[in-house]
């Protein structure tokens, strides 16, 4: 992934600033402009950990196999208002109505086989067995090669749904954590990474999404060998290392702090006595 060079000064000052600001009075006095020695040590860690949250949040990008785990807090999409039979087309549908959000369901599916399906009836995934209306709704690519997208208004952290699929039918299945403008942040190869395998199996597949470290998932993409999907799940990762680095920087701040005023306290004892 490619990420452009940030300035120095973008993390270094806000950060020492804002700690001057929040922190206690004895912080202030210790970071005084004539302590140039103790002021190069905060702003050196206080860039050092914008670093290491900012390299945080683009290197945790995750394959998930199982919705258990994601964050305790998700909201699942079942597709249970598209009871009835099949409607072919390649949308957009609104989908979110049933958890008061707006998600829209696409396909680039237009043609093949009538399009890409909405609604409940029975969908053939040979090897992989069968859906039907047990599932009571779902969509489906209907199609060897092409993508349906699942596009959320506010960002998630986490994205992924139940799938199934034709395995050898069309290009590899892939799955993709969309961007805002509709690039991909992340994208897997489930037939080398994550492959689902159920012979003859009825209303079955596999859970696979992504999870990310920051909330900037705008949309959720499935592609290719008639690809299905059903119960699909956003939601926000629990906090992680970062944020015990955020407060770690502000104990090592204080610490040095009262390290410092504790060394003044005694210099002015010794020269007392």
């Amino acid at each position: 992934m490619f990420m452009q060079p940030v300035p120095f000064s973008y993390f270094c000052w806000p950060a020492t600033e804002a700690a001057i600001r929040l922190l206690k009075p004895e912080v202030k006095w210790a970071l005084a402009p004539g302590d140039r020695h103790l002021r190069l040590t905060v702003l050196r860690c206080a860039w050092g950990m914008s670093m290491v949250l900012v390299l945080a949040s683009y290197a945790k990008a995750t394959l998930v196999t199982s919705v258990g785990t994601f964050g305790p807090s998700t909201t699942v999409v079942d597709f249970s208002q598209f009871s009835s039979p099949f409607s072919f087309g390649p949308g957009p549908v609104q989908v979110g109505g049933l958890v008061g959000l707006d998600i829209q369901w696409a396909s680039s599916n237009s043609a093949v086989q009538g399009g890409a399906v909405i609604g409940n009836s029975v969908y053939n995934i040979v090897p992989n067995g069968s859906w039907n209306t047990g599932r009571v709704g779902y969509v489906g690519l209907n199609a060897p090669s092409g993508t349906m997208t699942l596009t959320l208004t506010s960002p998630v952290s986490e994205v992924g749904a139940l799938v199934n699929y034709s395995a050898g039918l069309g290009p590899d299945v892939t799955i993709a954590a969309l961007a805002f403008d509709g690039s991909i942040l992340e994208s897997y190869d489930l037939n080398t990474s994550a492959p689902i395998s159920t012979p003859g199996g009825v209303n079955v597949g596999g859970f696979r999404g992504i999870e990310r470290g920051s909330a900037d998932i705008y949309g959720f993409q499935v592609a290719n060998s008639a690809v299905v999907l059903d119960d699909f799940t956003i939601g926000h990762a629990t906090p992680e290392p970062s944020s015990i680095v955020l407060i770690g920087a502000g104990l090592m701040v204080i610490a040095v702090a009262r390290w410092r005023g504790a060394r003044r306290g005694s210099r002015a004892i010794a020269m007392a006595d």
